[in-house]
């Protein structure tokens, strides 16, 4: 008898360390499925102590695995959740269930893309999977509110140089560098924004798997594509055979022309995010920003 009560006070307190560790609404979900929660393994790769932003791999007594997500804000995690159904699921797994700021979807089991497996024709693939995303036609009734993004930009580097990150100088050489290289008409629709091999996999059919998608929204789609250069480093070769497969389904000409404004906002906005929320490698987008700064007008994507 004895025995017995150990086992059962042993069995909740793993209960409670595991509600503790996912969150009251993720371990709502955890509870819906069949069989009960044996292994939470943490996935985050930008923790930080301000964000409640987490990812995890369960794994179920059954044998079944499942991804666990803890979105910044229930706003963001609806926001995934209208997009997902007009993705094509051979490249984006599916949603299972939502609650709240939490989800669970299906577990994608492959190999990671690094600079070992990301051959030139695995870029080119990688780039049409992302020039098809900039195809597809939205849900109904979910539209792109364009904000003024010079404002944006601008409000950005006002607070990177308040915070003492930016001189005075180099805050009106970057607006300067920035707005030399605006456009008009910006395209806008569905992005990723965090479309980079740590977010992909190969899966056992050797079919590319995007198995990260928190970020997923309405945005302009050349902003998305500099979020891709900034997240994955590439080399020339690599980001030619990148645009060479999306081009095939939307054009990256603009993207080009307009390489500065994006990239500017792109690295502003990081450092500010990071450094607002204390997460590691805070220096790293000041530092690339202040690189580009350096080099000019006369930086060539290619």
């Amino acid at each position: 008898m004895s025995l017995m009560r150990g086992l059962f006070r042993k069995m909740h307190a793993s209960e409670e360390i595991f509600r503790e560790q996912l969150g009251s609404d993720l371990w709502r979900l955890v509870g819906r499925v069949s069989s009960s929660l044996e292994e939470i393994t943490p996935l985050t790769c930008l923790p930080s102590r301000c964000s409640g932003r987490a990812s995890f791999r369960l794994r179920f007594k059954s044998g079944q695995i499942i991804k666990g997500r803890r979105f910044e804000t229930i706003v963001d995690a609806e926001m995934v959740e209208r997009i997902s159904p007009v993705l094509d699921r051979r490249y984006f797994p599916r949603i299972l269930s939502r609650h709240r700021a939490a989800m669970l979807t299906e577990w994608v089991e492959g190999e990671a893309l690094s600079s070992q497996n990301c051959g030139l024709n695995l870029m080119r693939e990688c780039g049409a999977l992302h020039g098809r995303l900039h195809t597809i036609a939205p849900p109904r009734g979910l539209v792109c509110k364009v904000a003024d993004r010079r404002i944006q930009l601008v409000q950005y580097l006002n607070e990177l140089t308040s915070l003492g990150v930016l001189s005075h100088g180099e805050k009106k050489q970057a607006v300067a560098l920035a707005l030399g290289h605006t456009h008009e008409h910006i395209a806008t629709g569905i992005v990723h924004k965090d479309l980079c091999a740590e977010n992909m996999v190969l899966s056992s059919s050797g079919r590319i798997c995007v198995v990260d998608n928190e970020t997923l929204s309405m945005g302009p789609y050349d902003y998305d594509l500099v979020r891709t250069w900034y997240r994955w480093p590439m080399t020339r070769a690599q980001l030619e055979a990148y645009l060479e497969g999306y081009d095939r389904y939307r054009g990256s000409a603009g993207f080009q022309a307009h390489f500065l404004f994006w990239a500017i906002t792109v690295l502003a906005e990081s450092a500010l995010f990071r450094l607002q929320r204390q997460t590691r490698d805070r220096d790293f987008p000041v530092a690339r920003l202040k690189t580009l700064l350096k080099e000019g007008p006369s930086i060539s994507i290619l």
